[in-house]
């Protein structure tokens, strides 16, 4: 009985272990970010960061023509905010962590997403898990 015990919570554990971020509510996304814009994607540059053979990740950035800021001061609407994300294309067997921007694939020139952005060292990064929100496609 003990081992069968000890194999269910191994197994739960390692279920656990495997799981990425959960995505943050809206309060702790909006309370964190310096900056909270909604806008329509201009263009998407994307490229892979690759730093052995079972590590890369896919780097984008993403600009943005500014329509509305939700909160901030750093950006005003009508201009453009060049804003940074990842998501994970591979890591080594066992690895366990976060996975980088969950709808970063979304964003795409003449989409309308709602970015979550933080101020890292002066550059604009999507805030991760779920800092990027697909408002309308076109």
């Amino acid at each position: 009985m003990k081992q069968a015990a000890f194999a269910t919570a191994a197994l739960s554990l390692a279920t656990l272990a495997l799981a990425a971020l959960p995505p943050l509510p809206e309060s702790v996304l909006r309370q964190d970010a310096n900056e909270v814009v909604v806008g329509t994607v201009i263009s998407v540059v994307t490229t892979e960061e690759r730093r052995d053979q079972h590590w890369a990740d896919q780097l984008y950035e993403i600009k943005v023509a500014v329509q509305t800021v939700e909160k901030g001061v750093g950006v005003q609407p009508g201009l453009p905010v060049i804003s940074h994300g990842r998501r994970v294309l591979e890591r080594p067997p066992g690895w366990v962590g976060p996975v980088g921007v969950y709808a970063i694939e979304g964003a795409k020139a003449g989409v309308k997403l709602r970015l979550y952005l933080y101020d890292d060292q002066g550059k604009m990064d999507v805030m991760t898990p779920n800092g990027l929100e697909v408002l309308e496609t076109p």
